[in-house]
């Protein structure tokens, strides 16, 4: 898995530059105002909670074209806009579910593949009519020989189609472990979705506060990784090589977004009207 996760790195450090500079601009920033203003934004986070949820779920149970995936995700947002605080706790017990069965998955044994270079090689490498199932089956990730010189400026058009086949591929892979997983997996998944909606009942401003410093953390990781291939770094290489450090990260970022959002966003009092004595009170 990793190695296809370099591989496309190493392909979207040479996309066309208005594709990560603009882009990643603008998701850092819209990164910010869900990590530090949550508590204000429950509309919008909603929104995206609902989209997010359908997507999620859709992409780790079933198989669609994107165009059903787009119009199932809008749908999805524009219910969670109406009851944004139902949707943020489905949002988040079926995010913990979908986690805890892709850290199960992960310990499954690795399946025996063929190497990336030797698969391309032969004659049975037909690109187009090669499908995501054929990766799943014993081949390896996609891969795009055109676009491999390290010259070679990766046009708009072909960094679409290279990052949809490449999370296309990903999915699968994700979609085929999480197949695997025992009775004791998904009886864990489902106790962790429970532990989510019980904690959003019961502290309803700290869950929201979190859930939109998750996201808005998540998001401005997005958005920073983007502008790094743009200037030729290779973010995920950092990440892999201090995988601690960076958690440790995500979660200081976690708990300052959850703090500056309680302390920013108190809650609404309810304003008592005083008690006027009507004249019928006397008699």
């Amino acid at each position: 898995m990793f190695e296809a996760i370099q591989y496309y790195q190493s392909l979207a450090q040479r996309f066309q530059s208005q594709l990560l500079t603009g882009p990643g601009i603008l998701i850092v920033l819209i990164g910010l105002s869900i990590w530090l203003a949550g508590l204000r934004w429950k509309k919008v986070l909603g929104a995206l909670a609902g989209g997010a949820t359908v997507l999620m779920a859709m992409l780790t149970f079933t198989k669609h074209t994107g165009s059903v995936l787009a119009l199932a995700s809008a749908a999805a947002a524009v219910i969670g806009a109406v009851i944004e605080k139902v949707i943020l706790g489905i949002f988040a017990a079926a995010f913990a579910a979908v986690v805890v069965l892709i850290i199960a998955s992960s310990n499954a044994p690795a399946e025996n593949v063929t190497p990336a270079v030797e698969f391309y090689d032969t004659d049975e490498y037909d690109p187009e009519n090669i499908t995501a199932d054929d990766f799943i089956s014993g081949y390896s990730y996609p891969m795009f020989p055109d676009y491999e010189d390290p010259q070679t400026i990766i046009p708009a058009p072909a960094a679409v189609e290279i990052t949809l086949k490449m999370a296309g591929h990903f999915i699968d892979k994700a979609q085929a472990n999480i197949a695997t997983c025992g009775t004791a997996s998904y009886a864990c998944a489902g106790f962790a979705a429970v532990c989510m909606v019980i904690i959003a009942m019961a502290l309803p401003r700290l869950f929201i506060a979190t859930i939109s410093a998750v996201l808005g953390s998540a998001v401005v990781f997005l958005g920073m990784i983007m502008l790094l291939l743009y200037k030729g770094s290779a973010p995920i290489n950092y990440v892999v090589e201090r995988p601690k450090f960076y958690a440790l990260v995500f979660l200081a970022m976690i708990l300052f977004g959850s703090a500056v959002q309680l302390l920013l966003s108190p809650p609404k009092h309810k304003i008592i009207q005083p008690y006027t004595k009507d004249e019928g009170d006397d008699k």
